[in-house]
């Protein structure tokens, strides 16, 4: 009985609480609420700002001239868009198509500020190999062959499964062709070819392999028959299988059964010379 007793106190001890506290209650309540529909109301803002940048995006590349051609937007068009919609994802997109773009109107110093923007801006951006592989290119058409060869060589190292690092070895291969080292694009080639990750560019390593080794045919490897390296160790190899395996027993060949003719007619002979028994 107590204990129904004790229960019905705390319930009404409880309620008084409510009681008292309701305008608390009731505030607090509210504030979740105004915050709740806050974040909701800026997320669908984000939600629509970012819809409005991929379009202002995509409207540049609608764009056509006179004719009906498809017309090149400008590096100032998509860096219109990078500062009208600043943090969206568009933002990112359009700073490294300016970059591009910049690239392509022949701006190379242009160019490489930009790419370099894009490097410090978003260092976890999804377009940093573009961007790496971008300024190499821009020291190379400026003719800084040592700076654009390395940095090629650092493009293909640091993104080896991304189709950057195999446009990187085909750029640096050719810079080294035009600098007076066939050979060593002879190497970038023949690993190209080599390579089991080379996809699409396997091809195009192929043909400059065959156009380099016509402008140098004494780099053309020499045929020999000699048997390559490992095949010491591979006959070594089978020879040690060979020996492993158990010889077989050889056993004479089984004999057909005698008939009984067969058995009296290969009876020795009795013998002339002995004289007969007494």
């Amino acid at each position: 009985m107590s204990s129904e007793v004790d229960f019905t106190e705390k319930q009404l001890d409880l309620l008084a609480w409510l009681e008292k506290n309701r305008n608390k209650l009731l505030g607090g309540l509210g504030a979740a609420i105004v915050i709740g529909v806050a974040v909701a109301a800026a997320q669908n803002s984000a939600r629509k700002a970012e819809i409005a940048a991929a379009n202002d995006l995509a409207a540049l590349g609608a764009q056509l001239d006179d004719e009906g051609e498809r017309m090149e937007p400008k590096a100032a068009e998509y860096l219109a868009v990078r500062d009208e919609h600043p943090g969206s994802g568009a933002a990112e997109r359009a700073l490294i198509l300016a970059a591009g773009a910049l690239f392509a109107e022949g701006d190379f110093d242009g160019a490489t500020t930009r790419f370099n923007e894009y490097l410090a801006s978003y260092p976890e951006g999804i377009h940093i190999p573009t961007a790496r592989l971008g300024k190499a290119a821009c020291a190379d058409a400026k003719g800084e062959a040592e700076q654009a060869l390395a940095e090629y060589k650092t493009v293909a190292e640091s993104f080896p499964n991304d189709p950057v690092a195999e446009q990187a070895k085909l750029a640096r291969a050719h810079l080294l062709e035009s600098t007076g080292k066939p050979d060593e694009a002879l190497r970038i080639y023949d690993q190209m070819i080599a390579s089991v990750t080379g996809g699409a560019f396997t091809s195009d390593a192929h043909q400059k392999r065959a156009k380099l080794l016509e402008l140098h045919p004494e780099l053309e490897p020499k045929e020999t028959n000699a048997p390559p390296a490992f095949a010491p160790a591979l006959q070594q190899q089978i020879q040690n299988l060979q020996q492993a395996i158990p010889q077989a027993k050889t056993t004479p060949a089984p004999t057909a059964p005698k008939t009984e003719e067969g058995a009296k007619s290969e009876a020795p002979a009795p013998d002339a010379a002995k004289p007969p028994a007494e």
